[in-house]
Parts: C-alpha cells; structure tokens; sequence
C-alpha cells in the first residue's frame, strides 16, 4: 500500500493485489485507481476500480 499511496500522489495507481472473498477464499484483482481534484489540483475523493483475474489468470495458465 505504500507503493500505491505514494503514486496516488501523482494522481493514478494501478496494479495486481489480492483480495479475501466473504468465504475466506484468497483471489487476485486488477485495481486502478485516479484521484479526482479541484481546480486547484488538492485531491478531493479517490475513484477506485476493482477487476476479478481469476478467468484471466485460469486461461493464462491454461495456456503455458
């Protein structure tokens, strides 16, 4: 998370993380995130997304 505050500095993050799903079963997830600012550029709010790669990482697999 360090790495990731740090570049939210400059505004945008994105990376590989792993997540914990309710049942307790551990997933990898693409997250990017952009900070959103003022005209003054002071962030205001983060907008984060969240993609499950477990297909993905499935069919990467699958394939070598």
């Amino acid at each position: 998370m360090k790495k990731c505050r740090k570049k939210l500095k400059n505004s945008f993050w994105k990376g590989e993380i792993w997540n914990k799903r309710k049942d307790g079963e551990l997933f990898v997830q693409w997250l990017t995130i952009h900070s959103v600012t003022d005209k003054e550029g002071d962030i205001m709010n983060d907008v984060a997304i969240f993609s499950d790669m477990t297909e993905h990482k499935r069919h990467v697999e699958q394939l070598n």
